[in-house]
């Protein structure tokens, strides 16, 4: 299983980040979303390992996240 660090980067992604934790499991990842945005795909599924919490974020652009590292037996 994938998982990632991320850090936030606006104030909305600081404060997820804050709330959920920076550790997150990649669930699926797709090349588009069904909602408006900007950012490019692929974009990743993401589901918090330390909350009920999952969102969506483009893997390479995304507004709110960077993913900072990938961790191994996390």
């Amino acid at each position: 299983m994938r998982t990632v660090r991320l850090r936030g980067i606006s104030r909305h992604g600081k404060n997820r980040i804050s709330q959920h934790g920076d550790l997150w499991v990649v669930k699926a990842v797709r090349e588009s979303v069904k909602f408006p945005t900007s950012a490019p795909g692929p974009f990743l599924s993401l589901g918090s390992v330390t909350t009920e919490d999952w969102r969506w974020i483009s893997e390479v652009n995304d507004p709110n996240f960077e993913i900072v590292e990938e961790v191994n037996g996390a």
